[in-house]
């Protein structure tokens, strides 16, 4: 298991302190060695420590995991370190974030996400958004801005691909390229970004594979008195944005549509219930005095038992016990029950390593600062 250094740059994503985090992957551990383990296996965890601030911690625990010879890693260094280390060396990975498909094709059939494909996700909110008129010049839609980082080109073209077959291609689309730093962006090129949208006329902005700046992005929109209608393709940004202390600009925010494979902004909703499969989740935490997956920070808990669940169904149903097997068991399993924050999924398709393959629009409002869902039900990818 990654633990995720809590005094570094996921602080600001509101996740909880590494003791947290241990203790959660053990309640959750215990919950599963007490019924059977996994193919009667006992599970063991080992735990290592990540800081996104230190190049060389996400290196240092890798050879950790290849040293004690571990059957998987679940948690993953993304966003801020790749989990190459681990994947050349044949480990499985079960990230808690989205994956590039690129990623999951290259390294198969080691690479997993419980939270889905980011390709997927940008076509889905390619063809959403034209859907509810987000392109329509008819509702005031001139020119498309994006804000994006170049550390994954294979996703930024995927983004362009997606708008082109939506028929946004063009003088319709500014770019603004915030490089590939290893925290934040660079305030001035943020300035001038937003600058040169202003200038160009955008009246639509997204972000591409970035969800470390999206609150520095809308506070200096709104300064510049750059005021677009956004509109997001969910790779995380509707849980960061969620947290008070990560907030975006509400006034320049207001109204924003993500197009998310996740339950977030239900909960936000009037007469929210937490699912069965919640229930099952928080009480396991409960029981060993951690909260619950809607109470934890960032919904952590949530994700801790989502990617067990999901890394033991797949060793159960796998032809045998092996590392190279563990996607044939995932692909038998068909699909999981999932607790917040995941959505839906199907991982019975050949190849499909991932979940999120349904989504639905949820809306930013300034009045509670919050998301909240437009429409109850999932819908299958485009």
């Amino acid at each position: 298991m990654v633990l995720l250094d809590a005094a570094g740059l996921i602080t600001v994503f509101g996740a909880p302190s590494t003791t947290s985090q241990q203790a959660m992957w053990n309640a959750m551990f215990d919950s599963i060695n007490k019924s059977g383990g996994a193919a009667c296996q006992k599970l063991v965890p080992d735990f290592q420590t990540d800081d996104e601030f230190n190049p060389s911690s996400a290196q240092n625990a890798c050879l950790a995991f290849v040293q004690h010879r571990d059957f998987a890693v679940m948690g993953g260094f993304l966003p801020q370190s790749p989990d190459t280390c681990m994947l050349q060396n044949h480990i499985p990975v079960f990230e808690e974030i989205e994956l590039s498909s690129a990623d999951v094709q290259r390294y198969y059939p080691y690479y997993f996400s419980g939270d889905g494909s980011i390709q997927v996700v940008y076509r889905n909110w390619a063809y959403a958004a034209r859907q509810l008129n987000m392109f329509n010049p008819a509702q005031g839609f001139k020119k498309l801005g994006i804000f994006y980082r170049d550390c994954q080109p294979e996703v930024n073209a995927a983004m362009l691909a997606d708008l082109q077959a939506v028929g946004v291609s063009g003088g319709a689309v500014d770019r603004a390229d915030l490089g590939c730093p290893s925290a934040f962006a660079s305030p001035s090129v943020i300035e001038q970004a937003v600058v040169k949208f202003k200038s160009d006329g955008v009246t639509t902005a997204t972000i591409d594979n970035d969800l470390q700046d999206v609150q520095n992005i809308t506070k200096q929109s709104q300064s510049q008195g750059f005021r677009p209608q956004w509109t997001i393709p969910d790779q995380g940004t509707v849980a960061t944005t969620g947290n008070p202390s990560f907030s975006p600009d509400p006034n320049n925010f207001n109204n924003a549509l993500a197009i998310t494979p996740e339950q977030y902004g239900a909960n936000n909703m009037p007469g929210f219930k937490e699912s069965p499969t919640d229930v099952q989740c928080d009480q396991i935490m409960t029981s060993h005095g951690q909260p619950g997956a809607l109470a934890s920070p960032d919904q952590f808990a949530g994700a801790v038992c989502n990617l067990a669940w999901m890394f033991v169904a797949a060793v159960n149903h796998a032809p045998n016990v092996a590392q190279d097997q563990l996607a044939a068991g995932l692909q038998r399993a068909g699909s999981i029950p999932f607790a917040f924050p995941y959505g839906p999924n199907s991982f019975s398709a050949p190849g499909t390593t991932w979940g999120g393959q349904f989504w639905r629009p949820v809306t930013y409002h300034t009045s509670c600062h919050c998301w909240q869902t437009d429409n109850p039900n999932f819908q299958p990818s485009f």
